[in-house]
């Protein structure tokens, strides 16, 4: 492809969502920000209010480093792009990263302050502490008490939370709003389950219609870093 076709290809991205499909089909690599970018402005509906209380990390136990490749659906749009996430302490940081490998974005959650530095490409077409909120239930949250295959649920207040536990691990949990403000339900599905024990799940589905967006986060490697700092000499 020449520079002149390529040039083309970007400003019909740029101009409408339609060509999508043609370009994740021609030179993926270099236009998918582009394009995933401009679908997801173009697609997205109103960034709606967002009942949820964002707890600080070091409430959670544990320290790691993850990678993750997330795909990403906002009404008729879409894209993918890898991710860093590393929660230490009463820090967590999600680092979004470019299809070249340069930063896209940083989330930084310390104690309950949020920073947001952007970097690269249009901005999300939702608040980033949207994703924050759904990186603590899928990821940070510790089990429910209980044991066996079943159905747990938490105490209830402003959210409903209930997970669905099989042989092998934490299969799923949902979130509903006990005043049913706003409708439907954060659904989050692990498959294989999460087995107890293990630092991450190998992939995680979210469906939050609250915020309007579908997630698919597959991890593909996962570090321990208090495992790591208890072997260094």
């Amino acid at each position: 492809m020449t520079a002149t076709t390529r040039a083309r290809v970007l400003a019909a991205c740029f101009a409408t969502s339609r060509v999508l499909a043609a370009c994740f089909a021609t030179t993926r690599a270099r236009v998918l920000a582009a394009c995933f970018a401009t679908a997801v402005i173009a697609c997205a509906p109103p960034a709606p209010r967002y009942p949820t209380r964002l707890e600080a990390p070091g409430r959670y136990p544990g320290a790691y480093l993850l990678r993750q490749h997330v795909t990403v659906r906002v009404g008729e749009g879409g894209g993918s792009l890898d991710v860093v996430v590393q929660k230490r302490g009463d820090e967590l940081v999600l680092l979004g990263l470019t299809p070249l490998g340069t930063r896209a974005f940083l989330l930084r959650q310390r104690g309950l302050a949020v920073e947001h530095e952007h970097y690269a490409g249009p901005e999300l077409p939702f608040p980033p502490v949207f994703v924050l909120y759904d990186v603590h239930r899928a990821l940070l949250r510790p089990p429910l008490p209980g044991s066996g295959p079943g159905l747990r649920r938490a105490p209830p207040g402003e959210e409903l939370h209930e997970e669905r536990w099989t042989a092998e691990g934490l299969a799923e949990r949902t979130f509903r709003r006990s005043d049913g403000e706003p409708r439907g339900v954060v659904r989050i599905e692990y498959a294989p389950p999460w087995a107890p024990g293990t630092l991450a799940p190998a992939q995680v589905t979210i469906d939050n219609p609250w915020a309007g967006y579908h997630l698919r986060v597959e991890t593909y490697e996962a570090v321990d870093l208090e495992a790591s700092e208890g072997d260094a000499p």
